[in-house]
């Protein structure tokens, strides 16, 4: 394992709107036979996860024996204010990295209905059933019955055959 490992955390802008996408990575140089595990969820802070992009394999900087391991993140939120991306946790081996905290402002889009023409809700409108479309629930509901029955029928000849 690698005694000088670093993990370098970047996002892409600190300042964003409303469901905009913030990508954030995650880079860690390794060896190849080492095995790393990058944080995984549905949220981090205040953001959710809309992409989850693959580890990237990288050339190594240094030229040793080693490469570098980027995870990437799309990001979004979907409410206004400042939010922290919290600290991950990140493994490589047996060695426990902690990725920095960042601070990411989130604008809310300003709308103006001043300016935008506005129209009534319109009223609800009866979709009338077509024909083929009876005949084919039907004639679903009859192989679905057909179905049933035929399980039935395997079942019983099981259960008396035992």
């Amino acid at each position: 394992p690698l005694c000088m490992a670093q993990l370098k955390t970047t996002i892409d802008t600190t300042q964003m709107r409303i469901g905009e996408e913030l990508l954030w990575s995650l880079e860690l140089e390794a060896d190849p036979a080492d095995i790393v595990m990058f944080p995984e969820g549905a949220k981090f802070g205040g953001f959710e996860v809309i992409r989850n992009y693959p580890i990237d394999t990288l050339k190594s900087e240094s030229g040793a024996r080693t490469m570098r391991l980027r995870k990437r993140y799309g990001l979004t939120s979907f409410d206004s204010g400042t939010y922290v991306l919290p600290p991950q946790r990140v493994l490589l081996g047996d060695q426990k990295f902690e990725s920095d905290s960042l601070n990411v402002v989130v604008y809310s889009v300003v709308v103006d209905t001043t300016k935008q023409k506005l129209f009534d809700i319109k009223t609800s409108v009866a979709v009338p059933l077509e024909k083929t479309s009876l005949w084919l629930w039907i004639l679903a509901s009859c192989f679905a019955d057909f179905g049933l029955l035929g399980i039935t029928m395997v079942e019983k000849k099981k259960i008396t055959a035992e």
